[in-house]
């Protein structure tokens, strides 16, 4: 008589973590905001909170079903890192925010952005005012160096900037 107690206890348990598990992702998906195109194509999707302001992981889609970007908002503005993607599919931008305020979405850390053909466009950093800061490149679409230089903490160009040529060789 003892284990069939203990048997019953088993599949009790087994059922409210079960019941537990159901009812918190029937919970969850009230959150869940899914906006569509007019063809019926998913625009975008990601969860709101109790004052309707966008929080957590959003996707975002081109109308034809390919995905464009997805990043988290906290408190209705971007935080974490963000990424960007052509209609084909390749990684257009990888971009981080600050959250939290007084600076919450502005631009902070290391943002890359890429040509289509997926060769580095630029990268570099922004500090925690969201200006640009330190060293900053830029690339031609066939990879080869564009500029270089430094920014301020002010987000101003400082000290002597390289220009190159498409081929490489530096401007004078």
């Amino acid at each position: 008589m003892h284990k069939k107690v203990k048997h019953k206890n088993t599949r009790l348990a087994i059922f409210i973590a079960l019941l537990c598990i159901v009812s918190t992702q029937v919970f969850a998906q009230e959150n869940i905001q899914t906006e569509y195109y007019s063809n019926g194509q998913i625009e975008s999707t990601g969860e709101i909170d109790s004052t309707n302001q966008r929080t957590g992981v959003w996707k975002f889609y081109y109308e034809n079903g390919q995905l464009q970007q997805t990043g988290t908002y906290f408190n209705d503005g971007p935080t974490s890192e963000w990424k960007t993607y052509y209609i084909n599919g390749q990684l257009k931008a990888i971009e981080n925010y600050r959250s939290g305020a007084p600076t919450g979405g502005k631009p902070y850390g290391k943002w890359k952005h890429f040509y289509e053909n997926g060769q580095l466009q630029d990268i570099g950093n922004y500090n925690k005012n969201g200006l640009k800061s330190g060293k900053w490149q830029t690339f031609y679409a066939n990879g080869q160096l564009k500029e270089t230089g430094k920014y301020n903490k002010h987000g101003d160009k400082k000290g002597k900037w390289k220009y190159y040529n498409e081929n490489g060789a530096l401007k004078i």
